[in-house]
């Protein structure tokens, strides 16, 4: 568990003014990458939620400012490539954010 604090923790503190998860990028296929942290970290805020509500809220609003930036890119840059195939996976965290107590 320390790994995964150590990970969770260093994403969380380089996290995009704008709210982007991830390396800088752009275009219709940059979305997808992300998609598999935004997995982990609303897995790992429900995990934390019992014990530490704090650090699961912090998670869940890192979570909900990247889908909004997200959302802001697609405006002008809309799904493509890969992240056009897999969109679905960040579908998933969609639903869970909305279900989610913020």
């Amino acid at each position: 568990m320390g790994q995964v604090e150590s990970y969770i923790s260093y994403i969380l503190a380089h996290q995009a003014a704008d709210g982007w998860l991830g390396p800088a990028s752009s275009g219709g296929g940059s979305y997808w990458g992300p998609s598999n942290v935004l997995q982990a970290l609303w897995q790992w805020a429900e995990a934390k939620q019992p014990t530490d509500a704090a650090a699961a809220a912090n998670a869940t609003q890192a979570v909900l400012r990247h889908l909004l930036a997200q959302y802001d890119r697609m405006q002008t840059a809309p799904l493509a490539s890969w992240a056009q195939a897999r969109w679905v996976d960040t579908v998933h965290t969609v639903e869970w954010c909305g279900a989610a107590e913020i």
